[in-house]
């Protein structure tokens, strides 16, 4: 197989020079570069999905507390009584109860006929504005 001169190679855009329609060296580098992107959207899109739990936005927690969340969440679920996960009931109203997250967010779950319903979920200062509220 004849050698190729220097004379026909070509110069592309990007500064590289090769004998073909395109450069080599950049096309792996931009397949490399598409890998990774959608690699990173699929993990994107995995840890917002673990961000959610039945219907609750756990995205204002850290790691550790949405795994805490999730555990509490799922024990409602079963039918473990809240006050065996450290819940306590309001005095203003008996329904509505409060489950303890850490130290900087509360669980509010309301008592239904068919068991508890978690309500909302949310840091311990907007929990303080509702604990002292005497009418809900």
């Amino acid at each position: 197989m004849p050698h190729r001169s220097r004379r026909w190679r070509k110069r592309f855009d990007c500064g590289h020079r090769g004998f073909g329609k395109y450069c080599h060296c950049c096309a792996v580098r931009e397949m490399r570069r598409q890998a990774k992107a959608v690699q990173r959207k699929a993990s994107r899109e995995e840890r917002s999905q673990q961000k959610r739990f039945n219907g609750f936005d756990l995205s204002m927690l850290p790691k550790a507390m949405i795994k805490k969340a999730k555990s509490i969440l799922g024990k409602l679920t079963q039918g473990v009584h809240p006050g065996a996960l450290g819940g306590k009931q309001f005095q203003f109203d008996r329904n509505l109860m409060r489950i303890p997250i850490g130290y900087r967010h509360r669980l509010l779950c309301r008592r239904k006929d068919d068991g508890i319903e978690p309500v909302e979920l949310m840091t311990h200062e907007d929990y303080n504005s509702i604990s002292h509220n005497t009418r809900r």
